[in-house]
């Protein structure tokens, strides 16, 4: 569960003031004692993330943070790493505590957050102390915010998953690939496994991929680029679609037909993302660039730099093939965003190690500061020769 994919993973941010009673919520929905609970104020001192399958929604993250109010020597510190968990949230849970009545923390937080953010409120029904409950019920009221009534101590714990379930459920599911394949065709996904490939398990676009054909059912042909003739000469009928590694674009586009679509799981991710036309943007500014420009090459995962190295290595001299300039790169990596200087260029991965929220944020950073961005399998195909071709599948951009 841990490793489950991010993108689809429903980042979920508990919020309230100190001794709210965040921690022992977190504790009551997973049915364990994950997250430490007291009565002195500032007991949760850092964010505690928590991955939870919650059936029959799927797969969220908890974050329990330190209280609104903190003010302790390290307060401010603590509410300013809350203010970057918050950044990162689709859903936030407020919490409130029939100990003590709605004031000025709750009203801010609701109203800088209520328009970006889907708020759900819990009223923490602490015993013999039902004074405030009114008011906590008309506060959440006033703002048409769903709550549930809830001894975050000794409720049951079935009882505020269904209230979360119920208030998650979305109304149009996005698909990945699934859209794009004619009824009762197959899918090719060409899939190397070579020294930069995860040991005994596929990248998380991959497992999308094949885990939404299989939901779909439809038919997925899984090989690695040497084996595509052989199954080609096996199959009865073409496949309506092929998907490959990017890095692969050039050797598989050898063995394929013009006639059958190919394209990649890095520019699917890109297409689920909803960004495919800025992307292309990015291809033309490559175009226009000059020497010593500065380049930022990011990848949300962090792993062991290897030889031939696809953002280190290979991209560089991508970059150095297509336009014969010299830049100045600048690599980040993992989660944490933070650009140090201007940036003529980004060239991002697929971000499957992020959420939606944190992918946004990084496109509207982009977007603010006027910085072009490219995706790694737009740039591949577009060296490849066959960017036109990879996105004729998604209908073009």
């Amino acid at each position: 569960m841990e490793n489950s994919l991010r993108l689809f993973r429903k980042t979920i941010g508990i919020f309230g003031r100190c001794n709210a009673g965040k921690s022992t919520l977190l504790n009551n929905i997973i049915g364990e004692e994950r997250a430490i609970t007291s009565s002195i104020p500032g007991t949760t001192t850092d964010p505690n993330r928590r991955a939870f399958e919650l059936l029959p929604y799927g797969p969220v993250e908890f974050i329990d943070t330190p209280g609104l109010d903190d003010t302790s020597v390290l307060g401010e510190i603590r509410k300013a790493k809350t203010r970057e968990v918050l950044a990162t949230c689709s859903v936030v849970i407020l919490v409130g505590n029939t100990g003590f009545k709605p004031e000025d923390w709750e009203l801010q937080f609701i109203e800088e957050n209520q328009t970006t953010k889907k708020i759900i409120g819990i009223i923490n029904m602490v015993e013999s102390k039902t004074e405030n409950l009114e008011a906590w019920k008309k506060f959440f009221e006033k703002f048409n915010i769903p709550y549930l009534l809830h001894d975050c101590k000794n409720g049951a714990s079935s009882a505020v998953r269904n209230f979360l379930v119920q208030n998650l459920q979305e109304k149009v599911q996005k698909t990945v690939v699934a859209d794009l394949v004619p009824k009762g065709k197959s899918v090719v996904l060409v899939i190397p496994i070579d020294a930069g490939a995860p040991k005994g398990r596929l990248i998380q676009p991959q497992m999308l991929v094949l885990r939404e054909l299989l939901d779909y059912h439809i038919i997925a042909h899984v090989v690695q680029p040497e084996s595509l003739k052989e199954l080609f000469l096996n199959l009865k009928e073409e496949p309506g679609l092929v998907i490959t590694d990017s890095q692969a674009f050039a050797q598989v586009r050898e063995q394929l037909p013009d006639k059958i679509p190919l394209t990649s799981f890095s520019i699917l991710m890109a297409r689920f993302r909803g960004e495919l036309a800025f992307f292309l943007e990015g291809i033309q500014h490559m175009k226009r660039l000059e020497e010593g420009a500065k380049i930022g090459i990011f990848e949300a995962c962090v792993h062991h730099v290897q030889k031939n190295d696809i953002g280190s290595e290979k991209i560089p001299a991508i970059l150095k093939k297509l336009t014969g300039l010299n830049f100045n790169y600048t690599f980040y990596k993992g989660r944490e965003f933070k650009i140090n200087g201007d940036l003529d260029l980004a060239i991002h991965c697929g971000g499957c190690m992020l959420t939606q929220e944190e992918m946004e944020k990084r496109i509207e950073f982009f977007k603010e500061k006027g910085i072009k961005i490219i995706n790694y399998g737009m740039l591949f195909a577009y060296d490849a020769g066959i960017l036109e071709r990879a996105l004729k599948p998604l209908g073009g951009a």
